[in-house]
């Protein structure tokens, strides 16, 4: 058995002083799974959804439409839950049926003179319910083990969503959504989808995003979910994993009632493989060397023709680059453009064998042993990737923030002193709250991780283009003042010139009038021809003060 999980992550924006109202009316809507409300260390369920799963278990095991059942020569219809009755059980059964999206479980028990085996039908969404309980501990664990608690308690809050159910190939898959919102704005919305392969996949001629499911199962996006709101579902054909985050985007913006931003070029891939079965007998150092081509390929989300043209050094030289860390049993790799980790059957054997010791005899009896090892190692599988993706999903936040005022700066949005401040506190406000030493409240292996997923991730480098970029954006805005200041003054003078001149005349005219006639020798001659003298000495001030102003002008223009 081998595994590829993948986990897709959307960002984003919404306008940070409705936070309040965001949160609360996701937790009104009734349209998640769980969220823990970290501030107050208290995990919450939906009661709505767990009892649609009650009732559905329930309708399952009334009908039971599995081999096992059909086998037996006696079926005895039992409703275990006695607050659920039959007549709801058979309107239920009338309007839904029982559909292919369930798996059995069972369990031997010694009678008198004879051996049971009683069947249960388990809808899938109930493991996909159970697992988002115990995946919800990890996240906060997590969190609690080196996040500050400045960052953890205040300003977060993390939901499990509703889930979909994939096929692929006839098979249903396990999927998981999970969205992390934060009073700064941001939501950061995360898809996990798990693939099982009977081997290892190839390098294919189209790259590892360009994944087409066959149908997946929705719950009806609504505003507000009643418990028989659960049992309706749209199923959509064909569609890629993007199409279910914009899915997921739009029933964000259903449930919160609040304008929400996106954008599908913020969105970031990140690989698990779990070699589960198939190397047991080889070591993982050994599994990566046969394996150099399809790592490298889903690091760059490449092609085969294009892998094909790398020669093996170069695609050594490409996996030491991105390699954050390797073990015996354990690979990390990131770059600009996806992340890929890769655990071997050693990193959980362990633990898988252990928690199947009480049952191990039936299992191995009923051969089905082997199958619920992988389930459990699925699940560590799981627990282990978030230990990694709850940092790498920091870094795309700090991304995010980069690229965006990058953008911003590609559309000149900073043109006022007022806007570059802004700019200039936002940037400040990142490099601050997402700095190591000031998110991590511990030094630690998860700093350090955080540290090496930051430079592989080309954030340090996005981050000197900014302030390089601020940089010659304060030197514009500064030019842009002072050319402004210069326009301005030279419009003041030629105002406040053209109001003396025209003012000037009767200073003028009482000068010549009063005094120039009175002037020994030169008196009687102005005398004669006042106004005249006046209008002369008036505009060769006319003309001074034009010729003034347009050299003026000129030279603030050079």
């Amino acid at each position: 058995m081998f595994n590829r999980t993948l986990s897709m992550f959307s960002i984003l924006t919404f306008n940070k002083r409705d936070y309040i109202s965001l949160i609360d009316n996701i937790e009104k809507s009734k349209g998640y799974l769980s969220y823990i409300d970290s501030k107050k260390n208290q995990g919450h369920h939906n009661k709505r959804y767990n009892r649609y799963l009650e009732l559905k278990t329930a309708l399952y095991n009334f009908y039971p439409n599995h081999d096992y059942a059909k086998n037996n020569s006696i079926i005895f219809p039992v409703i275990e839950d006695k607050s659920i009755s039959k007549d709801s059980i058979n309107e239920y059964y009338k309007l839904y049926g029982v559909q292919d999206d369930y798996f059995v479980e069972y369990e031997t028990i010694d009678g008198p003179g004879a051996r049971v085996t009683k069947y249960t039908s388990i809808p899938n969404e109930c493991k996909i319910y159970d697992t988002s309980l115990e995946l919800d501990e990890h996240f906060e664990r997590i969190n609690r083990q080196c996040l500050s608690d400045e960052f953890v308690m205040r300003g977060h809050r993390r939901f499990t969503l509703l889930p979909f159910q994939p096929n692929l190939e006839g098979k249903n898959m396990e999927s998981y959504v999970v969205a992390n919102i934060y009073e700064v704005g941001i939501i950061t919305l995360q898809l996990i989808i798990i693939f099982e392969h009977d081997k290892i996949p190839e390098v294919m001629d189209s790259p590892p995003r360009e994944i087409k499911l066959k149908s997946v199962s929705f719950y009806k996006k609504l505003k507000e979910y009643k418990i028989n709101d659960f049992w309706e579902k749209e199923v959509q054909k064909n569609i890629s994993p993007d199409d279910i985050l914009s899915y997921y985007e739009n029933q964000l913006h259903e449930l919160s009632k609040i304008p929400l931003k996106s954008n599908s070029k913020n969105r970031q891939l990140s690989w698990c493989f779990g070699d589960y079965e198939l190397n047991k007998r080889i070591d993982h150092k050994d599994f990566v060397a046969q394996n150099k081509k399809l790592i490298a390929c889903y690091l760059n989300n490449s092609v085969k023709e294009i892998m094909e043209r790398h020669t093996e050094s170069h695609i050594d030289s490409l996996l030491k680059e991105a390699e954050i860390t390797r073990n015996r049993d354990f690979s990390y790799y990131v770059t600009p453009i996806s992340s890929v980790m890769i655990f071997e059957s050693s990193a959980f054997l362990e633990i898988a064998k252990d928690s199947l010791k009480e049952s191990e005899s039936l299992l191995k009896q009923e051969e089905v042993y082997e199958q619920e090892l992988i389930s459990v190692f699925n699940i560590q599988g799981l627990i282990a990737m978030l230990e990694y993706l709850r940092f790498y999903e920091l870094s795309l936040i700090k991304k995010f923030f980069l690229t965006q005022i990058l953008d911003d700066i590609s559309q000149y949005s900073y043109k006022s002193l007022k806007e570059f401040n802004n700019l200039k506190e936002d940037l400040n406000f990142l490099k601050l709250k997402y700095d190591e030493d000031v998110l991590f409240y511990t030094e630690g292996s998860q700093k350090i991780l955080y540290e090496k997923i930051i430079e592989k991730t080309n954030v340090e480098n996005l981050l000197f283009k900014v302030e390089s970029m601020i940089g010659s954006i304060r030197d514009d805005i500064s030019n842009s003042r002072e050319i402004e200041i210069r326009n301005n003054e030279v419009w003041i003078l030629i105002i406040s010139s053209i109001l003396t001149i025209t003012l000037g005349y009767t200073g003028l005219k009482a000068i010549v009038y009063d005094i120039f006639v009175n002037l020994p020798f030169i008196g009687q001659f102005i005398d004669q021809h006042p106004l005249r003298y006046t209008l002369v000495i008036w505009g060769l001030l006319v003309i001074l003060m034009v010729w003034l102003n347009i050299k003026r002008l000129f030279v603030n223009k050079a």
